[in-house]
């Protein structure tokens, strides 16, 4: 018959096993949240990326003599808003989320001129894109809107660097690929693209007089 020292020993080292696999398990299970955390804000950062030069476009057309700070500023917190991200969270986070895609060789054209955009490389985002247009339209089915969003992602990048006349010739080869019989919203969106780079060549016309 055992005695009960053994009998409490051999207990005691059953329930400190247990402890140490339920341990292990509960930091295993916190490993998982943290990658499914770090994947759905790793999504968020990258549809934040893809929607920004938009973001600033409308940020712009709402205030079209602000400064690329402030009108940049606008929109982070636009895209916070519909995102539901707390604020300040794009400031701190989207520029070394972009740096890191520029890094990575697997990022697409479109996604490399997005993330020169989110750095403020405008000139290099312009020249990107336009390279995306070209694969988009040279691509098997030539996938028409990647080839429209990378030509207006050039028309927002030149107008960044306030090359207007370039811009413009950006949004009109976008214009001649949209249909406002398929997509009146796509069409609409490129039409007020071009409005507005006639309005802000009156502006700073205006300015320019009054100087």
């Amino acid at each position: 018959m055992l005695s009960s020292r053994p009998v409490i020993f051999i207990l005691g080292l059953l329930l400190f096993a247990l402890g140490g696999i339920g341990w292990v398990v509960l930091k295993q299970s916190d490993t998982g949240k943290k990658v499914v955390v770090t994947q759905d804000r790793n999504t968020q950062l990258l549809a934040a990326l893809r929607a920004l030069p938009s973001a600033v476009a409308q940020a712009q057309q709402s205030a079209p003599l602000e400064d690329s700070v402030a009108r940049t500023a606008r929109a982070y917190d636009s895209l916070e808003r519909s995102m539901t991200l707390p604020p300040g969270t794009l400031a701190k986070e989207l520029p070394a989320f972009a740096e890191d895609l520029l890094r990575r060789p697997d990022t697409s054209e479109l996604d490399k001129a997005a993330a020169l955009f989110a750095t403020k490389q405008y000139a290099q985002s312009e020249a990107a894109a336009l390279r995306a247009k070209d694969q988009a339209l040279a691509a098997d089915g030539q996938p028409v809107k990647d080839a429209i969003s990378a030509l207006t992602l050039a028309g927002q990048s030149a107008t960044e660097q306030i090359q207007n006349k370039r811009a413009l010739e950006h949004y009109r080869a976008a214009s001649a690929l949209t249909s406002e019989e398929r997509d009146v919203l796509e069409w609409a969106g490129i039409q007020n693209k071009i409005g507005h780079l006639h309005y802000l060549d009156r502006q700073y016309g205006a300015q320019a007089t009054l100087m």
